[in-house]
């Protein structure tokens, strides 16, 4: 596959796609004289954490502080910290900060984290990380450990481990937690997220009257014509947040607005195509 040419100073900004990054991940035949004509790398950290594992010593709050403590012990000017909350460590290509993270990285640049399970908990998606990293010479920094220079056997013997304990750990985690909702359901207790609309009162789900105004108003709005994005503009106008204080997604209107219908569907309709299309 071609390679692209990078001239010394040239540093392309998010300009490849992220999956793109995963593939010809063969060092070049001129890879140390390449190096060595490139400008010094950034660093940059990586946090991550799931519902389950903030009261396990994972808190954004403390992977945050170990990683900056870190780059001011080794002399590392931290250029951003790139994160993904609620995730599993299954979830790889789901996670927003990681895809964004994997964008950004270049030739000789440093990443720094909390451990090695903060990036995945598969196996195959770790193993493939690092193909990825020694494509670029990024040097991998643990905050516990220091450098792990997988280049070297016995590092990359530790890596693999690691990467082994995590994806074992990984399915261990998602055991625990099917059995403990299986257990939830036979008490009748509340299982899973709380849908958008409602709130948890003890054991009890019930009606969550800010939420419910949202919902009515992105309802009107939508049947108003307004698009996903328009409608966010308006809440956000409003002053209005979703449930953790934040602006509202467009992505999380779909499932809060009755009757909704991806916008070629609802073009077509609009139209009097979608029974055409139906016969197809």
């Amino acid at each position: 596959m071609p390679r692209t040419v990078v001239t010394p100073g040239y540093r392309p900004q998010g300009t490849v796609p992220a999956i793109q990054l995963f593939r010809g991940l063969r060092p070049l035949a001129n890879e140390k004289t390449y190096k060595l004509n490139l400008p010094k790398g950034c660093v940059y950290g990586y946090i991550r954490v799931s519902t389950e594992e903030q009261v396990q010593g994972y808190s954004i709050e403390s992977q945050k502080s170990n990683i900056e403590k870190y780059c001011k012990s080794h002399g590392f000017k931290l250029e951003k910290i790139y994160r993904d909350e609620g995730y599993t460590g299954k979830e790889f290509y789901k996670r927003v900060g990681i895809r964004q993270l994997i964008e950004e990285l270049n030739f000789n640049d440093k990443l720094v984290v909390f451990a090695i399970d903060r990036l995945s908990r598969d196996l195959l998606a770790l193993l493939v990380f690092d193909r990825f990293l020694l494509s670029k010479n990024i040097e991998l920094h643990v905050t516990s450990t220091g450098r792990i220079d997988t280049s070297l056997p016995e590092t990359f013997l530790t890596y693999c481990i690691q990467a082994l304990m995590a994806d074992v750990e990984g399915k261990q985690i998602s055991k625990r937690t099917k059995a403990s909702m299986s257990l939830m359901k036979e008490k009748s207790s509340v299982v899973g997220s709380i849908p958008l609309g409602y709130r948890k009162e003890g054991d009890k789900v019930v009606l969550d009257d800010e939420e419910q105004k949202v919902i009515q108003k992105a309802t009107r709005l939508y049947e108003d014509g307004f698009t996903l994005a328009m409608i966010v503009r308006a809440l956000d106008e409003e002053g209005l947040k979703n449930r953790v204080g934040k602006p509202w997604d467009h992505r999380q209107l779909p499932s809060m607005i009755d009757n909704y219908e991806p916008s070629r569907r609802r073009t077509l309709k609009a139209k009097g195509w979608l029974g055409v299309l139906k016969q197809l």
